[in-house]
């Protein structure tokens, strides 16, 4: 067998449902680094690439630890290339790229959770889909406030509003604790 009889074979055994979690991941993952390059203000061809090919990866085996790196490798791209936001609407690319990660991990999970070539469940894909926009609400709320903490001049420095984003966040986890359960 050729290397593309090999992957028609894994592809058609797969099932449609995780096809589509896959190329969501890769969909996903390509469209946060879209966003990064175009909140750094530059092409940045290299970094991109290297996340797609990062993606296709993590699309291939969800289970390992590649969908990790992947992770990570977008937030070494975000922090190298994005500079300090300066005013309240730059805080927004950083929350559409945190949505979009938090899509790549929930596509990766649950390709690695459910079985393949069997149907994922409506109402195991609605469980998923709820904590997951739980998550992404809180992502934004966040955001909002740290956009208000951006715009606002505070006296007291950038610790005391570090440490206010960081409690934000603390209660944004506490809350999706709650509706998790």
């Amino acid at each position: 067998m050729s290397i593309r009889e090999d992957v028609a074979a894994a592809l058609t055994q797969e099932g449609r449902d995780h096809l589509r979690l896959r190329i969501g991941l890769v969909c996903a993952s390509i469209a946060a680094a879209i966003v990064t390059s175009a909140a750094s203000g530059a092409a940045r061809p290299t970094g991109v690439g290297v996340l797609f090919t990062l993606a296709l990866l993590a699309a291939l085996v969800p289970d390992g630890h590649i969908p990790t790196i992947l992770i990570a490798g977008h937030l070494v791209f975000w922090f190298m290339t994005v500079p300090r936001p300066a005013s309240a609407a730059a805080i927004a690319p950083a929350v559409v790229t945190a949505i979009l990660l938090l899509a790549v991990h929930l596509l990766s999970a649950a390709a690695t959770v459910w079985p393949p070539g069997g149907r994922i469940p409506r109402s195991a894909a609605r469980r998923w889909l709820r904590q997951g926009g739980a998550v992404a609400v809180a992502a934004v709320a966040v955001g909002g406030l740290t956009a208000l903490l951006v715009a606002a001049p505070l006296p007291a420095g950038t610790l005391p509003s570090l440490a206010a984003v960081a409690s934000l966040g603390a209660g944004a986890i506490a809350a999706y604790r709650l509706i998790a359960r």
